[in-house]
């Protein structure tokens, strides 16, 4: 936080899980252009993995959509992914995660 100043763009990944959530408040005040790099969705990968917390992990889902609602804009790796962050975010836009290879014959 204190290497970021005002004017700044700063990309913060999904890993560790919700860290842009942590990020955000530390940059909170500044004029900083944020943008949250989603290569993940949590916690609904968590909860898919063990169903049993989800009571738990659910809360935190409300949470990052409130926060998403905060940040410039979201990139997201697939257009199914863009969807879940669709009505939360202010801007969300896909970056896949791959390339097409065009392959030789």
């Amino acid at each position: 936080a204190r290497e970021v100043a005002d004017g700044d763009c700063l990309i913060v990944t999904s890993d560790p899980p919700l860290f842009f959530l942590v990020a955000r408040f530390a940059v909170r005040g500044r004029a900083v252009r944020f943008v949250h790099w989603s290569q993940d969705v949590y916690p609904e990968v968590a909860i898919a993995h063990w169903p049993a917390l989800a009571r738990w992990l659910a809360p935190l889902a409300r949470l990052r959509d409130r926060a998403l609602g905060k940040i410039d804009r979201v990139v997201a790796i697939s257009p199914a992914m863009a969807e879940r962050f669709d009505g939360h975010a202010r801007d969300v836009v896909v970056i896949p995660n791959w390339t097409q290879v065009a392959h030789a014959e």
